[in-house]
């Protein structure tokens, strides 16, 4: 699963860098630009940045998704794809409760074609999550613990060089019938799902699954609405292996209320015993 991760470039950074990477963004709205926070410990739940597709002009929205809500909820279309904030734990337009996007904050890719909750959304409500890596645990036996109780050891991955990664995602908009007026913001949540895949062989020490990440190349093709959903699909079936390295972190990660570069500072090698090094398959020390 992927249930953490780091986003630490600012808003107006991120336009620059996913627009340089060749999936060009508009500028950004004052009240999104207002709502994104840079952060080293992304949680489920959080406002987290998104990059959606171009906004279709009125009218279009119908055709361009499950509830239509995007031609309604921002106002005039956009050409160009735009980064804003949406709640990560997808809620479906048809939940009754809100509350279900806290179990959905991932999708397998293997079976996002089949569920009902993802299915209509793989079609137009494809989205991309800019991170600089994510977060896993190891864990480590009672055996091979200097406690003899068993524990998690904290990992980040990331490419070895750093640089922007992006996460595969999906959206739905969910309406809250307690607000009468559908222009009012507030009756609208959009919400998001991260896609998940099987781990690469060298991150596989640390988690058998790992979420979809994206070369930049892809990023456009993934969004774009002109894009059926079974090619989008078919980009995350070949993706190249040996892009990131898993290095072993604070684990202080594991508070949601810690955020700081701190956390991704190495433990010293006391703190590792049993740990297994996902580079080599030993025991670090």
């Amino acid at each position: 699963m992927c249930g953490r991760y780091a986003a630490s470039r600012n808003p107006d950074d991120l336009v620059e860098e996913v627009s340089a990477a060749g999936l060009p963004l508009a500028p950004l709205a004052a009240a999104d630009r207002e709502a994104l926070h840079p952060s080293f410990n992304v949680a489920p739940t959080q406002d987290v940045a998104v990059v959606l597709a171009p906004r279709p002009p009125a009218g279009a929205g119908a055709a361009a998704g499950a509830d239509g809500k995007d031609a309604t909820e921002d106002g005039p279309a956009v050409p160009a794809a735009r980064l804003r904030p949406m709640r990560w734990g997808l809620v479906p337009s048809w939940a009754k409760d809100p509350k279900v996007g806290n179990r959905m904050i991932n999708a397998r890719v293997e079976t996002v074609g089949e569920k009902p909750a993802f299915r209509s959304l793989v079609a137009s409500r494809r989205c991309l999550l800019p991170a600089d890596g994510w977060f896993e645990w190891q864990t480590v036996p009672a055996d091979r613990s200097p406690t003899g109780k068993a524990r998690k050891q904290p990992f980040f991955m990331a490419p070895p060089g750093g640089g922007l990664v992006g996460l595969a995602g999906l959206y739905s908009w969910w309406r809250d019938r307690d607000v009468a007026d559908d222009e009012d913001p507030a009756a609208w949540l959009g919400t998001v799902t991260v896609l998940t895949t099987d781990a690469e062989p060298a991150l596989q020490a640390v988690h058998d699954r790992m979420p979809v990440v994206l070369p930049p190349e892809h990023w456009q093709e993934w969004v774009s609405r002109d894009v059926p959903g079974d090619e989008a699909l078919a980009l995350l079936r070949s993706l190249p292996e040996g892009r990131f390295a898993a290095v072993p972190v604070q684990a202080a990660v594991g508070n949601v209320r810690n955020d700081s570069p701190a956390l991704l500072q190495r433990p010293d090698d006391a703190e590792l015993a049993g740990v297994v090094d996902p580079t080599t398959g030993q025991l670090f020390g």
